[in-house]
């Protein structure tokens, strides 16, 4: 026992000793009765009043006029949620209609039907599924974030049947959790979203007759919430959205009841903490460091928040870390598909800071009108403009939002690991994510990353049509987090089913490998990312290019060697809901409601359906078909393409040697994709490993590029060279004559 504790002391440094120390003697006094605190919640003086640290709390009854008037059908959605919640019918995750019982039972989880003990809350097993059952469900009910849902319905309605179901609720759990005692008390971040949706519930429902008694009585235990929070903090345990959201709640604390005496004190640590962990837990290009698009979006609520209750309380929030929340946002519009959903990369909880919408919990519409709003960011998604309910329920107004402005179609977040490509910025745009760059950050071990590098998340129609499979569980099915975590569970290739990146635990890896993008290319005709796995001596090495050619779709190369025999799969995860018929190479995909998209395979041994699954939120599974496709690499080598387009494109391919025909509608493209080196290429020549020329239906020459090598050569337009051969180029005939698109250094070059 000693050498195991010497073990997990060792390297640590003495701050950080010293801090857990301080939280360890606390632990001890509260365990042994000593600490006041676990006797009852510490008293608060009488003036301790409520302060309306957001402008929508000033005035509750006009803010709920306002969502009324902007959106009737979401105000009427969050209306018919509060009467289910209120009738003991709770939507939590992927969970529908559970029931806690009544009076609600604050430690159960009804999925697994499992009751955490009781005990002080160090004791509390929360990992150990057998014995609680699935900590996040318990989690999630004690959040109280439906609080705020009958809240803002006691508001809309006026009807006082939603105050009394708040009083009724509110006091069950107080009776039930006495302080320091419980499941509910052994995460301090769980400790700050429910006092942040206390705050919420009491200054929202603060002119609507709640029990004076049982106002004062969840300010005592607020305060209690506070100096928990402020005694526990995660900064060594999980310095990630952990730390940041307790440090959000202290702020809110702070904020909203001014007149405690630890209120100055959590105002300053909240936003100190705040402040530093913007720029440890995000890369310069504001992708947050865990590599979860989830995660990525708590990162910009928590900011967004404490942004305008620093705004509120008239402290600073410098320009530096606005620049750097502008570019958070950045990484999740670019992200985001067109139907306004965020691709299932990394981790996802299921959670959000406040649900103050109607909107479904992948719809990040709601967090880029907010920042739109107030972060000085102007957004490029068309519709950001138009009045959204959660702005409104924060701000008490409809903030004025500029129009989109120009951007790119297509971004590379090179440092932090994510390319897209879009077709547009319009609701039934194409888009194709692939992940590159870092697997794990040193700092926090990738706790919420998966095996997903060069995994690509592709939607057609503004639609997932190739999915990432998502998360399902943390803890609770212990087979279903390894499986959905793994490498195979991505759309990205597998050497007997591993890329080199293999899970240790929950919330650990044994094994990691990171990728580098070696090219980028964003122009009017065309966009390209390619990259390739880091790791020698590794038993797979890949190289994969994701093309878009405008009016052709996406073509995705993949180079791999292999050191040793093993089964070489290439994996496309279809979303749910989408039907696959395929005929040989060649998959005919249907998504709900939208035109057919043909996917096609060259270099593939064989190609199968297979079933498989995805977690569209957490604790849920859905069937969906899985596209397998088999290779095979004589001397170690192997090559494979794959094309994704709309039917009506009418485009087919055909390899030829070194490359791929593409065939359409309007263009002929010949593409050629792999080693350097002079070859044909067409009626001309080049020593690009990536090069094609493309000609309209009467064969005249539109375009052509080079990705790398130093020259392109073809009848009837000009030559394109360069000295460096880590350049491109792309030309494109116009009117006037051929216009040059590009002539710049790809991604990675000196």
């Amino acid at each position: 026992m000693t050498g195991g504790l010497l073990r997990k002391l060792r390297g640590r440094s003495l701050r950080e000793l010293s801090f857990r120390a301080a939280q360890w003697a606390a632990v001890l006094g509260e365990r042994t009765g000593i600490a006041a605190d676990v006797r009852q919640a510490p008293s608060t003086s009488s003036n301790s009043a409520l302060r309306a640290a957001l402008p929508a709390w000033s005035s509750p009854r006009h803010t709920a006029a306002l969502a009324w008037q902007i959106d009737p059908a979401g105000a009427a959605a969050l209306i018919a949620r509060a009467r289910r919640i209120a009738a003991g019918q709770l939507d939590l995750l992927g969970y529908h209609s559970l029931d806690f019982g009544r009076p609600t039972q604050w430690h159960l989880d009804p999925v697994h039907d499992r009751r955490a003990p009781m005990g002080h809350w160090s004791t509390v097993p929360f990992l150990d599924a057998t014995r609680v059952g699935d900590h996040k469900v318990i989690w999630e009910l004690n959040r109280h974030q439906h609080f705020v849902t009958l809240a803002q319905a006691a508001l809309l309605t006026g009807d006082a049947f939603f105050v009394r179901t708040v009083e009724r609720e509110l006091a069950s759990w107080l009776d039930a959790n006495p302080p320091k005692q419980g499941i509910n008390w052994a995460s301090s971040l769980e400790a700050a979203f429910r006092a942040i949706s206390w705050c919420w519930t009491l200054s929202l429902l603060r002119d609507e007759g709640l029990d004076p008694a049982l106002v004062s009585r969840a300010v005592r235990m607020l305060r209690l919430h506070g100096r928990h929070i402020a005694r526990n903090l995660s900064t060594y345990f999980s310095p990630n959205t952990h730390l940041t959201g307790e440090a959000l709640g202290l702020l809110y604390l702070g904020c909203t009841l001014p007149d405690l005496s630890e209120s100055p004190q959590w105002r300053a640590q909240g936003w100190s903490i705040l402040r530093e962990e913007l720029f440890r837990q995000t890369y310069d290009d504001g992708v947050y460091y865990e590599h979860s698009l989830h995660y990525q979006r708590y990162v910009a609520d928590f900011y967004l928040h404490a942004l305008l209750l620093q705004r509120g309380s008239g402290a600073p929030f410098d320009d530096v870390a606005l620049a750097r929340v502008q570019d958070g946002l950045d990484v999740l519009q670019y992200a985001m598909r067109g139907d306004g959903t965020l691709p299932l990369i990394g981790d996802d909880d299921g959670g959000r800071l406040l649900p103050l919408d109607s909107h479904g919990v992948a719809d990040v519409r709601p967090t880029l009108a907010l920042g739109a709003s107030l972060a000085n960011w102007t957004p490029s998604v068309p519709g950001l403009d138009a009045p959204e309910l959660t702005p409104v329920w924060v701000l008490g107004a409809t903030a004025p939002v500029a129009a989109p402005g120009a951007r790119s179609r297509s971004r590379l977040f090179r440092t932090g690991g994510f390319a897209m490509l879009r077709t547009g910025w319009q609701g039934d745009a194409d888009g194709i994510l692939l992940r590159t760059g870092p697997h794990t950050h040193p700092r926090i071990g990738g706790a919420h990353a998966h095996a997903d590098q060069l995994s690509v998340d592709v939607s057609f129609h503004g639609r997932a049509l190739i999915s990432d499979s998502g998360t399902c569980s943390y803890v609770a099915d212990a087979e279903a987090r390894r499986a959905f975590r793994s490498a195979f569970a991505h759309n990205a290739l597998t050497l007997s089913g591993s890329n080199g990146t293999e899970p240790l635990g929950p919330f650990g890896w044994h094994t990691t490998r990171d990728a580098w993008t070696e090219a980028w290319v964003e122009s009017s005709v065309a966009g390209l990312v390619s990259a390739r796995l880091l790791g020698s001596g590794q038993p797979m090495q890949h190289t994969r290019t994701v093309l878009q050619f405008e009016g052709m779709g996406f073509v995705i190369h993949d180079q791999i060697e292999v050191a040793q025999p093993g089964d070489i799969v290439a994996s496309y995860q279809l979303a749910p809901g989408v039907t696959c018929e395929l005929h040989g190479t060649i998959a005919l995909l249907r998504q709900p409601g939208e035109g057919l998209v043909v996917l096609q395979i060259s270099g593939a041994v064989a190609v199968s359906e297979e079933p498989g699954w995805v977690a569209p939120v957490y604790g849920q599974r859905l069937p969906a078909t899985r596209i397998v496709c088999r290779l095979a690499a004589p001397g170690g080598q192997g090559s494979l393409f794959t094309t994704l387009s709309r039917a009506e494109a009418r485009v087919t391919a055909r390899p030829v040697e070194g490359g791929l025909e593409l065939t359409g509608a309007y263009l002929r493209m010949i593409l050629r994709a792999g080693n350097p080196g002079d070859a044909a290429l067409d009626e001309g020549r080049s020593d690009a490993p990536m090069a094609w020329v493309a000609r309209d239906s009467a064969g005249a020459l539109v375009h052509a590029g080079r990705i790398g090598g130093t020259v392109l050569r073809h009848p009837g337009m000009p030559v394109l060279a360069a000295e460096r051969a880590d350049t491109w180029q792309i030309a494109r005939r116009t009117s006037e004559g051929w216009l040059l698109l590009g002539d710049a250094l790809l991604a990675g070059s000196a």
